[in-house]
């Protein structure tokens, strides 16, 4: 169901917004609607599974159509996000990404809430939080003052405090912890509505270009990518020409308008 759309999200040249969408209606969305209800009266001892299935089928669908939410941040410097209305392909795309990423941080803290923790649980709950939490994360750090900023916030609040609870059962829990913090802890607030960190709370967009944070982003967005596979895409531009598509937009102000430093040793 899912290996030709795989195939053609990690092809070169980019899919478009409306060939991916396609086929997520085609094939996956008929697929879900088979099996995703009656999600409560799954008996206790299959709950993991039939939960890692819907993180992984969320999962897919933030993988399609991140790129296009990735392009909308790193070029909201240049203007107001704007909550999407399905106006366009891109806009579909982007909205279903974003509920997509908000939906399994949502799931996965309501599983690890109310089912027995365990090794296995947390395993597969950290890969798939990990993964979504990037999307709130590059939201947020690239357009904090988005009508929709407070939420990003909410979900990465989430996201953190399942982290938290996973230290003592999964060591990886803590370096995930510690990379969502170190990317945006001047753009969240604690418990009494304080910053966690910077006296002068984040408001302005990250001091990075585009280019040094799609560098850094490959290896979070594709961690079992090897070297080779990631200077592909890099020396290829692939990246880079896909932000920069957009007919109303100057990749020029974006890549010099900020001070350059390594988004990737920066999470490490």
């Amino acid at each position: 169901m899912t290996s030709e759309i795989y195939a053609r999200v990690i092809s070169l040249p980019f899919p478009s917004a409306q060939e991916l969408l396609q086929m997520d209606d085609e094939r996956i969305s008929a697929w879900y609607s088979i099996w995703s209800f009656e999600a409560d009266k799954v008996e206790a001892r299959f709950r993991l599974s039939r939960s890692v299935m819907e993180w992984r089928y969320r999962n897919l669908r933030i993988i399609m159509f991140r790129p296009f939410v990735i392009r909308k941040a790193l070029q909201a410097r240049m203007r107001q996000w704007t909550t999407p209305q399905a106006e366009s392909a891109t806009d579909t795309a982007i909205s279903r990404c974003l509920a997509e990423a908000k939906a399994s941080i949502m799931s996965i803290n309501t599983f690890w809430s109310t089912n027995r923790r365990t090794c296995m649980a947390s395993w597969y709950g950290l890969y798939f939080l990990f993964q979504a939490s990037m999307i709130p994360s590059v939201c947020l750090r690239n357009d904090p003052t988005s009508a929709m900023a407070q939420d990003w916030r909410e979900q990465l609040d989430i996201a953190l405090s399942i982290m938290q609870s996973m230290f003592s059962i999964n060591p990886s829990s803590r370096e995930c912890h510690e990379v969502v913090l170190r990317l945006c802890s001047s753009y969240l607030l604690n418990a009494s509505g304080v910053p966690t960190s910077s006296p002068k709370f984040g408001m302005e967009p990250v001091e990075e270009s585009p280019n040094t944070q799609i560098e850094g982003l490959y290896s979070m967005m594709w961690p079992g990518a090897n070297t080779t596979e990631v200077d592909m895409l890099i020396e290829n531009d692939s990246w880079n020409n896909f932000i920069a598509d957009l007919p109303d937009e100057s990749q020029n102000s974006l890549d010099h308008n900020f001070e350059s430093s390594s988004y990737l040793s920066f999470a490490r």
